[in-house]
């Protein structure tokens, strides 16, 4: 019983951590936007989002490869139920049903 509070007690401590990392980047930024340097951010945000679309476009092929190895190993007996075999099928198809009509959309 201690160990799974001690567990829990880390997790919300990871998750307290994080909050506050994320509120001190957000209080650094208003910080450097009162300074002046709300342009250079704004700029550097654009940066960042044309950089994400990027790697998106990347990155994008490799989970379709991640679905595919999930439907090979789901379909082997001894790793993979009927229902297990569903879902993999289902996410396989709405995949190439999104990559149909992103195709279809740049034309």
């Amino acid at each position: 019983m201690m160990h799974i509070f001690a567990d829990l007690l880390g997790l919300v401590g990871i998750m307290l951590a994080t909050l506050t990392v994320g509120i001190a980047w957000w209080a650094f930024g208003q910080w450097l936007r009162r300074r002046g340097y709300g342009e250079r951010l704004d700029q550097l945000g654009e940066r960042a989002d044309r950089t994400r679309r990027s790697m998106i476009r990347i990155i994008g092929p490799l989970g379709s490869l991640l679905v595919g190895a999930g439907v090979a190993i789901s379909r082997a007996h001894p790793f993979g139920s009927k229902r297990q075999r569903e879902v993999w099928s289902n996410l396989q198809h709405h995949a190439r049903q999104n990559d149909r009509s992103k195709s279809s959309g740049q034309q």
